[in-house]
């Protein structure tokens, strides 16, 4: 007589957790990839630093501030867009640093021209004599300033693919 013979462990309960587990990594990894709304496909593709500061300029320009707290807040806004601009643009830390702090940082970096360099001044210190110095500004002054930040965002967009 032989004696008894094992059977090989029935592994189906192994099988049928790994196959639970698979099927909520996919479920979890579709619903990550899907869009918010319910669409998936293709994303849209971002825009480039320059062109959300050209539409917050558009954005600006239309608000028109007429009262003096406008006028201050529009420079400030103003000065704020270009500072976020060169932020994105080329890594310079614009908006945590005062103006005099930043102007000294352009002088070691390459990434602008003179000219470039002397109008981001100009313009730095015309926004810093309204937000600061209560200095009055009107309206060709403030469209001045705005013609200003614009010619400096499509002096410095050149090759830039995000």
């Amino acid at each position: 007589m032989k004696p008894p013979v094992e059977l090989p462990p029935d592994h189906a309960l192994l099988w049928i957790l790994l196959l639970a587990g698979i099927a909520l990594a996919v479920f979890f990894l579709l619903r990550y990839l899907r869009k918010p709304g319910g669409k998936s496909g293709p994303s849209i593709a971002r825009k480039s630093s320059w062109e959300r500061a050209i539409d917050r300029l558009e954005e600006l320009k239309s608000n028109n501030p007429a009262a003096p707290d406008e006028v201050k807040a529009y420079y400030t806004e103003l000065s704020d867009i270009i500072r976020r601009y060169l932020e994105e643009r080329f890594g310079l830390r614009a908006p945590e640093m005062t103006t005099p702090e930043f102007l000294r940082s352009l002088q070691e970096t390459p990434q602008l021209s003179s000219g470039q360099q002397e109008s981001l001044r100009d313009f730095l210190n015309a926004c810093d004599m309204v937000k600061f110095a209560k200095h009055p500004a009107g309206t060709r002054e403030m469209e001045g300033a705005w013609l200003l930040a614009r010619r400096l965002i499509e002096e410095t967009k050149g090759g830039e693919l995000t």
